[in-house]
């Protein structure tokens, strides 16, 4: 899911996001395309190689690092239930 999220975020396929987000979080009713471009939209994640370790992936990308934490969905599939920027913290997506 890390490496789906990672080709559409460096496409610039803000509409397609969504599919990557957990229906759980608080952010998800609105997580349409402007909140995914106004989170990401200035972001390389062109040379991204996630980092795993159980359920949490680590992307460092050219401006900052950031931290995704998975929870499975009911349908077998985990997807992205948290984002953290590291450089202050901020959940970006939760």
């Amino acid at each position: 899911r890390m490496e789906l999220f990672i080709a559409d975020a460096g496409a610039g396929d803000w509409a397609g996001m969504r599919a990557h987000a957990h229906h759980g979080a608080a952010q998800y009713p609105t997580a349409d395309a402007a909140f995914w471009q106004a989170a990401f939209g200035a972001e390389d994640f062109a040379s991204s190689v996630p980092v795993y370790s159980g359920r949490v992936a680590v992307v460092e990308a050219a401006a900052d690092t950031y931290t995704f934490v998975f929870r499975a969905n009911g349908d077998g599939d985990y997807v992205i239930a948290e984002i953290m920027r590291s450089s202050d913290g901020a959940y970006i997506y939760r």
